[in-house]
């Protein structure tokens, strides 16, 4: 059994701690090879307002932030960014529902839905 652990946070709430969903490491994976194969951007800053921000994936050395527009990847001091699309922010959606057991996170994700649909 692996005890690395993986996890999604819903960056959304301001002022109380986000939600978290912890995800099984095949979905990680999925999350993962599906994000190096988009294109390559610029470094940009990362949207840092009030409402739904993103998605911040954590795996042991790995961070994932996936926002609207911008993705950022920091593994093992590196530094790549990817861009964002409606289909990966709908996708980690889906993984956070098939491994979400919390009706307050299915209706947080029901109100930011539209963000990226």
């Amino acid at each position: 059994m692996n005890s690395i652990a993986y996890s999604i946070e819903i960056d959304c709430l301001s002022g109380q701690p986000n939600p978290v969903i912890n995800i099984p490491a095949h979905e990680f994976d999925e999350i993962f090879n599906r994000i190096i194969h988009l294109n390559n951007s610029e470094p940009r800053p990362l949207f840092d307002g009030l409402g739904f921000r993103g998605f911040r994936i954590k795996a042991k050395n790995r961070e994932i932030i996936i926002q609207k527009e911008i993705i950022r990847i920091k593994e093992d001091g590196r530094v790549d960014y990817k861009r964002s699309s409606a289909e990966i922010l709908r996708f980690v959606h889906n993984v956070i529902i098939r491994n979400n057991k919390d009706e307050k996170i299915t209706l947080i994700l029901r109100a930011i839905q539209t963000d990226y649909n």
